[in-house]
């Protein structure tokens, strides 16, 4: 696993390597799930520590599910070279106190508790108490004694031990509350899957002024969705169960725009995400739409236009266009398409972004995109 993720160009620095080599990643997992034949099979460590094949599946770089109810799964370890980036973007060093939201199985915690040492701290959020008491065995039976973790909403931070060198957000986050931004330290740095109508970017902020924050964007990733009082439904996904009817068009009634669908057909999975990108910062008409969410996930972006009159949805869906309804979503999608060409097919390293946590301060640029959060205000400024 390790080499693996050494092949990426991550984890060069020596502290980070040896978390990554001490931390046992399946003495995380006292259960894991692996798909087979489109159900969850349940493993029990008494039982696959003694299967090698088990054990290559959980060091192989990729997520690995440990908490499902009903055959639907709920949390995982992240892939493990995902985890190395956001740390290393985190820079996080020995001595540091670190927040982190979405405590999961306590495998992220194990990591910072071994890279910030002794004289450092790791306060961690988990809002699912299910998922809580999973994490709280796991860290508690490693001797973790440098990890605090709690049941409560990590949206609203851990005031009393702020402020905070870095914060590392696990989960997918509609916003940027006031709570990360006022208990993180000048200076340090925030890395969160910043959600915008469903398109999720890992953003490295950091902190510039009291109710400021700039940063970067890097790597499209799916997440799972963050809870509690700052999650903002409309940034998040829309999946078969929550949109049965749109499913239904998509697969039985919508019509093929051949000729842009042929377009389609020889971009590149991450021209794809370039332009859903720009799609999500330019049309608050955009969706994320997933018609499957385990595993192989099969993902639908584009525009889904609601009005008194007719509806129209225009999303592309594996490499073809699917149009129904009114002819306007169809229309205007096309249009955003030559846009984002005539930009130069900006991908996410294009992007600044800037935070803030009061719209009062505010600048704004003429081409600047600006999504108004519940906590924040995020500009996307086009380099």
């Amino acid at each position: 696993m390790i080499k693996t993720i050494q092949k990426t160009d991550h984890l060069t620095k020596k502290d980070y390597l040896k978390a990554f080599e001490s931390v046992l990643k399946h003495d995380f997992l006292p259960v894991f799930y692996k798909l087979k034949n489109g159900e969850l099979d349940e493993y029990r460590r008494n039982e696959y520590i003694k299967n090698d094949e088990l054990m290559e599946f959980i060091y192989s770089d990729r997520s690995i599910v440990f908490h499902a109810i009903d055959n639907i799964h709920h949390s995982s370890i992240s892939q493990p070279s995902l985890i190395a980036v956001m740390l290393e973007l985190a820079d996080v060093q020995k001595g540091d106190h670190v927040l982190e939201i979405g405590t999961g199985s306590g495998y992220n915690a194990a990591l910072l508790s071994k890279i910030v040492g002794a004289n450092g701290a790791v306060y961690s959020a988990e809002i699912d108490e299910d998922i809580f008491k999973i994490s709280e065995e796991n860290l508690k039976s490693n001797q973790f004694k440098n990890v605090y973790s709690e049941c409560k909403d990590g949206g609203l931070g851990f005031p009393e031990q702020a402020p905070f060198d870095e914060i590392i957000v696990t989960c997918a986050t509609a916003d940027i509350t006031k709570y990360w931004i006022k208990q993180l330290k000048v200076g340090g740095k925030l890395i969160c899957p910043l959600i915008t109508r469903g398109l999720e970017v890992i953003a490295e902020l950091t902190k510039v002024s009291e109710y400021y924050m700039e940063g970067k964007l890097h790597h499209y990733v799916h997440f799972y969705r963050m809870g509690g009082q700052f999650s903002i439904l409309t940034h998040y996904t829309y999946t078969k169960k929550e949109l049965k009817t749109l499913n239904k068009i998509i697969h039985n009634y919508a019509n093929i725009d051949e000729d842009f669908s042929e377009t389609l057909s020889v971009m590149t999975k991450k021209e794809l995400n370039d332009f859903y990108f720009y799609l999500s910062l330019h049309n608050p008409s955009s969706i994320c739409f997933y018609d499957a969410e385990v595993e192989e996930m099969k993902r639908g972006y584009g525009l889904f236009m609601k009005s008194t009159g007719e509806s129209g949805i225009a999303i592309i869906f594996n490499k073809k266009l699917h149009v129904w309804g009114s002819s306007n979503a169809h229309n205007i999608l096309l249009e955003e398409f030559d846009a984002f060409r005539k930009a130069g097919s900006p991908g996410v390293h294009a992007y600044k972004l800037r935070v803030y946590a009061n719209e009062n301060d505010m600048e704004k640029k003429l081409h600047d995109r600006v999504i108004v959060r519940k906590n924040s205000i995020t500009v996307f400024e086009l380099l």
